[in-house]
Parts: C-alpha cells; structure tokens; sequence
C-alpha cells in the first residue's frame, strides 16, 4: 500500500500558532481506490481494527451532491457487508417506506427505481448511487441478503403512506370494544394523497396531522392491551410511523404557511431527534442482533452539534441535538461515525442545473493539511488519536456543506475520509475524463 512521508503543520485557532504534526501522515491511512468494482480490499483492512466490534457505522455526505462520494460509499457498503458481516442499509428516508422495498427488491418484474421508491430521489436518481442499489438487490441471491429500512420522521414515499393504512387497521381490529373516533383514522386516507401526486393544500395538511396526533395519542393510551396481542416489533414500528407521521405534517403546514426557521426552531430540531430515537430503535429493538449501515448527510450524523462554531450562521443550531448525537447517547461506541471533506471540485445533486466551486482549502484547515500529504483519497481515525494529538483541538474543517466551521472534530465524528477532489452527482453515468478512481501502483 502507498504510504505518504510529508509532515505537515496544522493550525490551533484558539492559541493562533501552527502546531507542528510530523505524525500526521502516518495516521492519515492512504485508500487505493473509490471505485464501487474495485473489489480488491486490502486497502481498507485496517477499517477491522478502526470500527472494532462497532454495529452501527453512518456514511456521512457534505451535501448531498458529491458523486465522488456516492462512488466512494459504494465501495465501503461492499466492504462493510463482504468483509465485516453488516447486512442492514438504513436511508435517510421514511422508515416504513423503505422496510416496504424489500418486497419489491425480491420482486425481480420490478425496475430499480421501482423497487427502491421509498428512498429520497436526491439518491436514486443518480448515476453514482446507482451501484450501490445494484448490489443490495444483488445481494438478495447470497446467503446473507442485505435488508433496506429507514429511519426519517419525514413522509416522502407512497410505499410508506400505502402500507401505514391496512398495518394501523389491523391493530385497532385487537382492540376489541374500544371505540375508535373517526376523527383518529381519517387522516391515513388522506395522507396518503399527499404521496400520490396531489399538491398540498395547508387547510387539507393541517386536517392530516390532527387527526394523526389523535391517532398517536389513541394507540399510546392502549399501548397495554396492544402488546398483549401484537408482536412488539411491528407495534412500535407503526406506532413510530403513525407518529413520526403526525410531526411531518405538521412540519409541513409550517411551510406551507410561510413560517421560517427562526419562527419555531423546535418543530425544526425535532426531525434529528426523532431520526436518532429512531436509529436507536432500531439497532436496540428491530435489528438487535444485526450490523447496520446508514446513508445520510453528515450534518445529521455529528455527535455534538452544538458545540460546531458557524461564523456563516451563529446561533442557528445552538439548541440542536443532532440524529448523532441522540443515537450516541444511547448507543456509545456501538455507533461509528464516518465523515467526508474535500480539497476542491465541483458539487451538484440531480435536481440543480449548475453545479458550484467549492473552492481551495483554507491554510490553516485540517483538508490543507491532508492535501499536503499528497495522496487522493485519506482515512483520518478520529478514535484512535491519542489523548495529546493536535487534532483533538480546534481545528478548521468543512464536512458540512462546505462552509468553513470549527469544532474539535473528533467529539463530533470517528473519522473522516479526505477526498482532494469532488464531481458532481448525475443522472448520466459521469466521471472526468481527467478524474482517476482508483490510485496507479496502489
């Protein structure tokens, strides 16, 4: 394997003196290749020893438009599934919509897009995504298939609102003698237009969530008698959706209104905690004894927030509990937590037309540091530095959205995959011409 020799200096805001590192490339591991068939894995062996006995590792993303990094997840959800037993992919998408795609995995009259309509199309419409669906359905013909769930409190599928309807029946009809108003079940008709290609309407959003609300609370004051004639794991799955259900409606008239951020930042700051309750749920209740690996945005996937300085937005996460940071608190160091920054390129999701410069690292950033290792793509162990090392002080760092933050980056993630150049995701298969995958001699 390829091993980088340069020393490098890092920068201490808060003493504003370079630290001296020479030991900085030797932790930072070179990775051969972010090529999804590049299946030679020796260059990802130590990933054994950085994740350890870990049952949880998140795949973080900057903005939900690097190519580069799609390609890049690919390749270590192979990994992670052929060499490290984890067999659960968890979207950042509706919770319920997604378990309904393994039917439709199995179901090989059904297209790829298809089958995987319970993920947010951000994903499944890109190019750089796409090899990663193509396995999990792949791997349906092994002896250790790969299972889809999610863990989002938003409604984004018809998979979802279509399944949550007949799954609710079918716990009311155990509560025998128990009045259910209509009020409470109203809303799971209707909410399912909202998923069906009807605009949304704020009078009609706001009818949905009440009677959700109502639904929730009715399930939560027989939650009892249910247990006894339920199995547990589906009960707290659709109660979890029903619930989670009732939020992103309500979340949803708040934008159909007009209102901002800063008008109700608690209703903002309740979708991290529910996708990190529900992440924990799910390692602790659905999946106890499986490994599992999620997709989303690093930003949700930090483990303590509010401790990030943000020079362009202070104040705006100042009170947030991230997804991370509620999954860490329960899940400790069975939760292992992957970022990824850049030295330079150009970022775009499916949807924008124009893709933008992320521009040049800054001197005193911990991606200026790496980029002086000169190797393409880096593994930084955030967990294994030693108590003294300069990385465990303030440092400059991008992972999120490329805005320029400061934090002591390993109380917010385990590690960080450096990649000294980005593309953009895109709905045609896309690499540049002058952009190499995989590292020559490696």
């Amino acid at each position: 394997m390829l091993r980088a020799i340069a020393a490098v200096c890092l920068v201490t805001p808060a003493l504003g003196q370079p630290v001296e590192d020479p030991d900085l490339a030797e932790i930072a591991t070179p990775i051969a290749s972010i090529d999804p068939m590049h299946t030679e894995f020796d260059d990802l062996a130590f990933l054994h020893e950085a994740i350890g006995d870990a049952r949880m590792v998140v795949l973080g993303e900057q903005s939900h438009g690097e190519g580069t990094v799609f390609l890049a997840k690919a390749r270590l959800v192979k990994f992670l599934h052929q060499e490290m037993d984890f067999d659960v992919l968890c979207w950042e998408s509706g919770m319920l919509g997604c378990m309904e795609m393994n039917d439709l995995l199995a179901d090989e009259t059904k297209s790829l897009s298809d089958a995987f309509a319970g993920v947010f199309p951000i994903w499944t419409r890109s190019a750089q995504v796409r090899p990663t669906l193509e396995y999990a359905r792949a791997s349906l013909a092994t002896d250790r298939p790969i299972t889809q769930c999610g863990m989002d409190a938003q409604v984004n599928s018809a998979l979802g609102t279509n399944a949550l309807q007949p799954r609710v029946q079918a716990l009311l009809d155990t509560l025998q003698g128990v009045i259910v108003p209509a009020e409470a079940t109203a809303g799971l008709e209707l909410l399912k237009t909202m998923t069906g290609g009807m605009r949304p309407d704020l009078e009609r959003v706001r009818q949905i969530s009440t009677s959700l609300h109502a639904l929730a609370t009715l399930l939560d004051e027989h939650m009892e008698t249910l247990r006894e004639h339920n199995d547990k794991r589906e009960l707290e799955l659709i109660y979890r959706s029903v619930d989670d259900a009732a939020w992103a409606t309500k979340f949803m008239a708040s934008q159909l209104a007009g209102e901002r951020m800063e008008d109700n930042p608690d209703l903002i700051r309740e979708r991290d905690r529910r996708m990190g309750d529900n992440l924990a749920w799910l390692a602790e209740t659905y999946y106890p004894d499986r490994k599992i690996i999620v997709w989303a945005a690093t930003r949700h996937a930090v483990h303590r927030q509010k401790e990030i300085e943000y020079p362009d937005a202070p104040g705006m996460y100042d009170e947030m509990d991230s997804m991370g940071e509620t999954a860490f608190v329960r899940l400790g160091e069975d939760l292992y937590t992957i970022g990824f920054t850049a030295g330079r390129g150009e970022v775009s999701n499916v949807f924008r037309n124009q893709p933008y410069d992320i521009g040049e690292p800054r001197e005193d950033s911990i991606e200026a540091s790496l980029d002086a290792i000169g190797h393409p793509f880096l593994f930084v162990d955030f967990r294994a530095l030693p108590p003294e090392h300069a990385l465990r002080k303030t440092q400059w760092m991008r992972p999120l959205g490329y805005a320029w933050q400061r934090a002591i980056w390993p109380h917010q993630m385990d590690a960080v995959i450096y990649l000294d150049r980005v593309f953009p995701s895109t709905a045609a298969e896309s690499v540049p011409a002058d952009f190499k995958l995989t590292v020559d001699g490696s």
